[in-house]
C-alpha cells in the first residue's frame, strides 16, 4: 500500500512535470493570464497618457489659434476704422475740390465777361 502511494505520487509528479513542460498547469495558465491582463492594463495606461498629452497639445494649439484670432479681429477692426476715416476725408476733399472747381469756373466766366466788355469798349472807342 505504501508502495502504491509512492507510485501514485510519482505518477502525479510526472504528470505535473509534463504539464509544466507543455504549459498546461492551472497555476501556470492563471499566471500567464494574469500577466497578459497586466500587460493590457499597462498598454491601456500608456495609450491613455499619450491621448492626454495629445489633448493637451491640441488645447495649447486651440488657445494659440484663439489668441491669433483675437489679434486678427482687433487688427481688422482697426483697419475698418482707418478705411471709414479715409472715406470721410476723401468725401471732404472731393467736396472742397468741387467747391474750388465751381469757384474757378465762376472766375473764368467773370474774366470772359470782363474780356468781352473790354473788347466792346475798345471797339466802341476805336469807332468813335
Amino acid at each position: 500500500e505504501l508502495e502504491d502511494l509512492r507510485i501514485a505520487a510519482s505518477l502525479e509528479q510526472d504528470a505535473r512535470l509534463r504539464s509544466v513542460q507543455g504549459g498546461q498547469t492551472p497555476e501556470l495558465d492563471s499566471a500567464v493570464a494574469k500577466a497578459e491582463q497586466e500587460k493590457r492594463v499597462l498598454d491601456l495606461e500608456e495609450e491613455t497618457v499619450k491621448l492626454i498629452v495629445s489633448l493637451n497639445e491640441e488645447g495649447k494649439n486651440r488657445m494659440q489659434c484663439q489668441n491669433h484670432l483675437k489679434e486678427t479681429s482687433a487688427e481688422l477692426v482697426e483697419a475698418e476704422r482707418v478705411v471709414r476715416y479715409a472715406k470721410s476725408r476723401l468725401s471732404e476733399e472731393r467736396a472742397e475740390r468741387d467747391s474750388l472747381v465751381n469757384e474757378l469756373e465762376k472766375q473764368k466766366e467773370t474774366m470772359e465777361e470782363t474780356q468781352r466788355a473790354l473788347e466792346r469798349a475798345r471797339a466802341e472807342s476805336s469807332a468813335e
